[in-house]
């Protein structure tokens, strides 16, 4: 679904099945990706794990995480004390095309708060 909504929002999308996959097409792609967007639980490899190796290839390249999951569970804890973008599942095409020029732009570094993503303009 989110693929989905960044295609209709003009984005230029690599969707992959799992952590691994998204690791394995950053390798290759890189040069073409400005934002990297992925779940905090994914198959294979989770969300951090996947970006962790991402770094290594391309550091400076920005992230947003997302989840269905609330923040202060173990598996997402990570977003809040790194202050990493994250947007909560589930967004609208609004929400989510609002987050990502937010994080592109800068003025998303570290913008956890689920209230102010997810509603409408």
């Amino acid at each position: 679904i989110a693929a989905m909504i960044l295609r209709t929002l003009g984005y230029k999308v690599f969707p992959v099945s799992d952590g691994v996959e998204a690791v394995e097409v950053f390798r290759e792609k890189s040069d073409e990706i400005d934002i990297v967007i992925l779940d905090v639980s994914m198959p294979g490899m989770n969300g951090r794990e996947a970006y962790r190796e991402m770094q290594k290839i391309k550091a400076a390249t920005p992230v947003l995480f997302m989840t269905g999951h609330s923040l202060d569970g173990i598996q997402a804890n990570f977003i809040l004390e790194e202050g990493f973008n994250v947007i909560l599942k589930p967004f609208t095409l609004v929400s989510l095309g609002r987050k990502i020029r937010e994080v592109l732009h800068g003025k998303g570094q570290g913008s956890t708060d689920p209230l102010s993503q997810n509603l409408e303009p």
